[in-house]
């Protein structure tokens, strides 16, 4: 047995290393990997279940070929001491499971039976732990998905109530960041949307839109209508939701029809798309000279030019008598 020292959050603590039986090891029911799955109940899942749902997952699967032939596990599980002869795994969950796997087909225990395991003390606190766990999975190799990430991050949140600023800063990660995570895993749960795979419908593509909140405000049966288009698989692929936010920044009165058709269910985020674009409102052209219409209709323009340079005013002049005699020869072609 040796032992290194461990620095996180400007403190330190000797870590042991050395082998435990894998039948003293315990699963870290906060794992997010099967949390959701087991959760759902409300009851705290029991040391089966996890296992019972670890050894489904493909990637276990690959885990127990690969250890099997390493001939062990490369790097050790960071566990925490019970002080009860039991260790909680809090980092190698996966690895476990898959050790226990060959544990039930294998007769040579000695070998397979031990696992190697980097020890943390008792006193290693739920603060500590959410350090030690954010490092690895959030800000390091990330091999927790987006929506798993955001879900540890969440029930820390609703746990201890600690700022998010103050997670984020711990994590080193943006507060902006934190924040959008935690609003995601909470709009999910408002709605009872348990379902990992449309994470990134909600969070990449719709709650952060800024055109699309205008319409939340308006029609609060909005987020309950494209909850219901995404649980019944009626929004092919999230990013087809960018197609919403292309209808809402238009900002007319045929697109303001067309977010209220969506909103009460009149109909679906693609025929109203489709209305738009046969409307011609939703032409990269027609954008564009919208934008550079709302650009030279703003006052500040002038008082620019004024406060310009000299060279600066004559290049500008140039260029309005450019864009103008262009204007003209468009206009001339159309």
């Amino acid at each position: 047995m040796t032992k290194e020292t461990y620095t996180l959050k400007n403190k330190k603590f000797t870590v042991e290393n050395k082998e435990i039986p894998e039948s003293h090891l315990l699963f870290y029911t906060e794992n997010p990997r099967i949390y959701s799955i087991l959760n759902k109940t409300g009851i705290e899942p029991n040391q089966d279940k996890i296992y019972e749902q670890m050894i489904k997952m493909e990637h276990v699967k690959i885990l127990k070929s690969s250890i099997e032939s390493n001939g062990g596990i490369i790097d050790p599980l960071l566990v925490k001491d019970n002080a009860d002869d039991t260790y909680t795994v809090l980092e190698g969950n996966s690895r476990l499971a898959a050790i226990r796997m060959i544990c039930e087909t294998k007769k040579d225990l000695a070998k397979w039976g031990m696992v190697k395991c980097k020890i943390f003390p008792v006193e290693f606190n739920d603060d500590e732990i959410f350090a030690l766990l954010g490092q690895y999975h959030i800000i390091g190799r990330k091999d927790w998905d987006a929506y798993e990430q955001a879900s540890y991050l969440y029930r820390r949140y609703e746990a201890t109530n600690m700022p998010i600023d103050c997670m984020a800063k711990e994590l080193g990660i943006t507060a902006a960041s934190a924040k959008k995570m935690i609003n995601t895993i909470e709009f999910m749960r408002k709605h009872k949307d348990e379902d990992k795979r449309h994470f990134s419908y909600y969070n990449d593509n719709y709650l952060n839109s800024r055109n699309v909140k205008k319409y939340r405000d308006t029609y609060p049966d909005l987020d309950n209508r494209i909850v219901e288009m995404v649980k019944e698989n009626q929004i092919k692929d999230s990013k087809d939701l960018r197609k919403l936010n292309d209808i809402a920044k238009c900002r007319d009165a045929i697109s303001k029809r067309v977010m209220r058709d969506i909103a009460e269910g009149k109909t679906d985020l693609y025929d109203g798309y489709s209305r738009l674009q046969q409307s011609g409102k939703l032409g990269n052209c027609l954008q564009h000279l919208k934008r550079f219409k709302e650009y030279v209709n703003n006052d500040d323009i002038v008082k620019e030019i004024k406060n310009s340079t000299k060279e600066q005013q004559k290049e500008i002049d140039f260029q309005i008598k450019k864009i103008i005699c262009r204007l003209e020869h468009i206009q001339k072609k159309t």
